[in-house]
This record gives structure tokens, C-alpha cells and sequence, in this order.
């Protein structure tokens, strides 16, 4: 009866926090004012949003992108996150893999879904597209 009891008070990150007194973390960045969200945090909510919509297309991108930043992530530096300029970066080499294997189809249905993707990632590099 105890150890159920301590388990689900284990789960829950608001008593854990009461508990720890790191209220703050357990919160967010949102209770906090924090700014605008990272641009892999940006993704990663993008993310989450398409597999709500069910957008298998969308969700199979932003999968990959994320995978490339923890590729990023322990290849440069070993860190837990990337900077933006450093996301960025990830971003424009992957869609230039992406832009390569476009050339590397004829026409059809598969060149379609890697013009959509490209489109996909194309709308988070922002003014920095060069065509």
C-alpha cells in the first residue's frame, strides 16, 4: 500500500518539485516569461503538432531534423542542445542531402515527396533559403 502510494507521488513532477524545491525547472520556460522558443524546441512542438494532425508527411521530416540535431549534438560538442546558429546549419546541410537525392529521381511520385520535404524544411531556415 505504501510503496503504490510513493510511486505515484514519484510520478508527478509537481510534487517532485515541492519536494526537490526546483519549482522553476519543473514549471518551464513558459510560467517563467522565458522568450521565443529555440529553434529545435520549435521543431520538436511542430513535431508534436503534426502527429496530433496525423500529417505522417510532416512528422516523418521534423523525425529526421531532430535526428540530425542529436547526431549535431554528439558528433561536435557532446551538449545537450544547439545553439541556433548551430541548428541552422544542421538544417541547410540536410536539405542540401535532400536537394542531391531529388536530383538522383526521375520523375514520379517518389520526386514529389522529396520536393515536400524540401519545402518542409525549407520553411524553418527562414531568410537564409538560397535556391
Amino acid at each position: 500500500m505504501y510503496q503504490k502510494a510513493f510511486r505515484i507521488f514519484k510520478q508527478n513532477p509537481w510534487q517532485q518539485a515541492f519536494l526537490y524545491g526546483n519549482l522553476g525547472s519543473r514549471i518551464g520556460s513558459i510560467a517563467l516569461g522565458a522568450g521565443a522558443l529555440s529553434l529545435m524546441e520549435r521543431i520538436s512542438e511542430d513535431m508534436k503538432n503534426a502527429m496530433r494532425a496525423k500529417d505522417k508527411a510532416k512528422t516523418g521530416v521534423l523525425r529526421m531534423l531532430l535526428s540530425e540535431f542529436k547526431y549535431a549534438m554528439t558528433s561536435e560538442q557532446r551538449s545537450s542542445t544547439l545553439e541556433d546558429d548551430q541548428a541552422l546549419k544542421v538544417i541547410t546541410a540536410y536539405c542540401k542531402k535532400l536537394k542531391k537525392s531529388l536530383d538522383a529521381y526521375p520523375e514520379g511520385e517518389k520526386r514529389a515527396e522529396i520536393a515536400q520535404e524540401i519545402s518542409v524544411v525549407e520553411s524553418y531556415m527562414g531568410d537564409s533559403v538560397s535556391s
